[in-house]
């Protein structure tokens, strides 16, 4: 497993006005390129499967996830139900701040390519990294800021 993050502030919004984008992922099919089809089953109970199909060079990776709705702490949680990937579990959050609502995206990941080395891969953990990008900025257009700084190295996640 590794690990990747995407930081951007949005001068714009309140958390609540980003988080509520962010949930809505029928939407992001519109305003993201990247994100070829969502398509959403809701639970009586309240829960939500999402099935995605995203552009990531050089192909397509589709998969279908359960997602955790926090309308409280405005972050959606997500964890792989079935698809392309071994493993894919992480959380979309919107967090107000005093410079913007700050809105990130934290996963865990296994793409299952293995890697020329018995470490991290730096090359899926980029990919991940700009197809995320790429997302949010279609979601949110040009007024967001991208924290573009040197992405950390990729991290292995122990244990799984």
């Amino acid at each position: 497993m590794q690990r990747t993050e995407v930081s951007a502030v949005h001068l714009g919004l309140t958390a609540k006005e980003a988080y509520a984008v962010l949930r809505d992922f029928e939407k992001h099919v519109q305003l993201a390129d990247v994100v070829r089809s969502v398509r959403l089953e809701r639970g009586a109970d309240g829960s939500q499967i999402s099935f995605w199909e995203i552009e990531l060079d050089p192909g397509v990776l589709r998969w279908s996830q359960y997602d955790e709705l926090d309308d409280a702490n405005h972050r959606v949680r997500f964890h792989k139900r079935d698809g392309d990937t071994v493993e894919f579990k992480g959380e979309w959050s919107a967090v107000d701040g005093p410079d913007g609502c700050r809105i990130g995206f934290d996963c865990e990941f296994d793409l299952g390519i293995e890697p020329s080395n018995a470490g991290p891969d730096p090359v899926a953990a980029r990919i991940v990294r700009e197809s995320i990008t790429e997302h949010l900025e279609g979601v949110f257009g040009p007024d967001l800021l991208v924290d573009r700084s040197a992405p950390r190295e990729p991290v292995a996640v122990a244990g799984i």
